[in-house]
């Protein structure tokens, strides 16, 4: 994806990722969200974690993280 950036944290191997809002595209393809994905993922299905950690899928509404203000 050419608005997607990927973050690793050495010392954790946590990778997250951010993708930039599209304007005028639609739900989240026009917002700017960060993604953190699942080291124990097994599939689609548990891909990400929310933003209490817990397990979720891709394209799922809890794994788009909305950055802080």
């Amino acid at each position: 994806m050419k608005n997607r950036r990927v973050f690793v944290y050495k010392e954790t191997n946590i990778q997250i990722a951010f993708d930039k809002g599209i304007r005028g595209a639609p739900r989240f393809k026009g917002i700017d969200h960060w993604h953190r994905f699942n080291p124990n993922s097994t599939n689609n299905k548990d891909m990400y974690l929310d933003k209490n950690g817990n397990p979720t899928g891709k394209n799922t509404n809890p794994s788009h993280i909305k950055p802080c203000k």
